[in-house]
């Protein structure tokens, strides 16, 4: 594999990247540039999916050198300043890479990533609210939840009920995605027990009223059937010839779009006419983990799946696609 077919696909997510990490020869070519990948943002789609932070991490692992890429990721860390020029999928990436080495009992890892939350939470204590500040609270928030437990849900509360007692702009209202985070996880008294001790009466009554309000039944309204316009499949099928003979590999949004479009084809009529190689394409240069794993599911469906492209599937950046093919495909494995 060329340098820059492993950026490529180090960008995309693909699981031949680890593989590709199988031989002295190989570490030492890409560590300098898994590094660089660790600096920067790989990915731009967090909105529909996960951050390569936790892929990144899974690189990272095989080169048994930690700290040549976890202290300048570190360093990097500190200095992000949360503001309007912050871009918040570096923050997520980055926040996601040191996680995963918190949960390995990294203490450095995890005494950045609590530094960097109150850092933002003091910025939010003291001034008018910032949106790019409230989405850098709220992403990190989430991460403590997931990450963390029980108890990184209580941090997140005592963390809203802070900046909502000493900055009237707020209020626990403003904050609702976080509190309600874990609240299909743990117990409802659990959560009021603690929250009695260790917040203050107004978040005590927020919770309340809220696992209150959710033991009344809803009354849900009749779905309303939408009608979907189906993507031209000729059109689909001249779109992808175009990118693959005029090498359009750097116009990401316009790729993106080509494999929405086959994707949408294969959910919506899933037909036998529609070429197999349009799932390949998908596979091959989605910028998006998220359509890929949508084109393995129809792979899996229509037994395109080889023994070569399970084993880096294993490895892919996807939780989906990993679990498919450990799930549906160990015999070609075997």
């Amino acid at each position: 594999m060329t340098e820059l077919n492993f950026v490529n696909s180090l960008r995309k997510g693909l699981g031949r990247c680890v593989l590709a990490l199988n031989t002295p020869e190989s570490l030492l070519r890409y560590k300098k540039i898994v590094l660089n990948c660790c600096l920067r943002s790989i990915s731009r789609y967090t909105d529909i999916e996960k951050s390569r932070g936790a892929f990144l991490y899974t690189v990272v692992k095989k080169f048994k050198d930690d700290d040549y890429f976890l202290d300048p990721v570190i360093a990097a860390y500190k200095k992000l300043e949360v503001g309007d020029g912050l871009s918040d999928v570096i923050m997520l990436q980055m926040t996601d890479f040191l996680w995963c080495f918190s949960n390995e009992n990294n203490n450095k890892a995890y005494e950045t990533l609590k530094n960097k939350y109150l850092e933002i939470k003091s910025i939010l204590c003291t001034s008018s609210p910032d949106i790019n500040v409230i989405k850098v609270f709220e992403m990190m928030s989430h991460s403590f939840i997931e990450n963390d437990g029980f108890g990184g849900y209580m941090r997140a509360i005592q963390a809203v009920d802070s900046i909502c007692m000493v900055n009237m702009e707020f209020t626990h209202k403003d904050f609702e995605d976080i509190l309600r985070a874990g609240c299909n996880t743990y117990q409802h008294r659990r959560i009021l027990k603690e929250v009695s001790l260790y917040a203050s009466r107004k978040m005590h009554m927020y919770f309340y009223r809220f696992f209150q309000m959710r033991e009344i039944p809803e009354t849900k309204a009749p779905a309303r059937r939408s009608i979907k316009v189906l993507p031209d499949l000729n059109e689909v099928c001249l779109s992808v010839t175009e990118i693959i003979q005029q090498d359009r590999q750097s116009d990401e949004e316009y790729i993106l779009d080509v494999c929405k479009k086959i994707i949408t084809l294969h959910e919506v009529k899933y037909e036998k006419r529609i070429p197999k190689d349009l799932l390949i394409f998908v596979y091959e240069n989605s910028p998006s983990a998220f359509f890929r794993a949508r084109a393995v599911h129809f792979m899996g469906k229509k037994k395109m799946i080889t023994p070569e492209l399970a084993k880096e599937c294993l490895y892919d950046c996807d939780d989906y696609i990993r679990k498919y093919i450990k799930q549906y495909h160990n015999h070609i494995l075997s």
